[in-house]
C-alpha cells in the first residue's frame, strides 16, 4: 500500500510542472500566442518539465522493481 501511495505522490510532484508549463505557454506567454511557436523561456521550461517527467518514469520503474522483490520475499 505504501509503495502505491508513494508512486502516486511522486507522480503528482513530478508531473505538475509539465501541466503548469503547458498552461503558461497556452495562456500567459504573449510571444507564443502571436507567433504560434514557443518563446525561448517557455522552451527551456518545457525541456526542464520533460526531464522531470522522464525522471518520474525511471523512479516508477525502480519503485515497482523494489515492490516486486518485496512481494516475492513475502510469499
Amino acid at each position: 500500500m505504501r509503495v502505491v501511495l508513494s508512486a502516486s505522490i511522486i507522480f503528482i510532484i513530478l508531473m505538475v510542472p509539465k501541466a503548469v508549463v503547458y498552461l503558461f505557454a497556452k495562456f500567459w506567454d504573449p510571444e507564443s500566442t502571436q507567433s504560434g511557436s514557443l518563446s525561448h523561456f517557455t522552451t527551456i521550461l518545457d525541456v526542464l518539465a520533460s526531464m522531470l517527467q522522464y525522471t518520474n518514469h525511471s523512479i516508477n520503474f525502480f519503485v515497482y522493481v523494489v515492490a516486486n522483490k518485496q512481494l516475492c520475499f513475502v510469499r
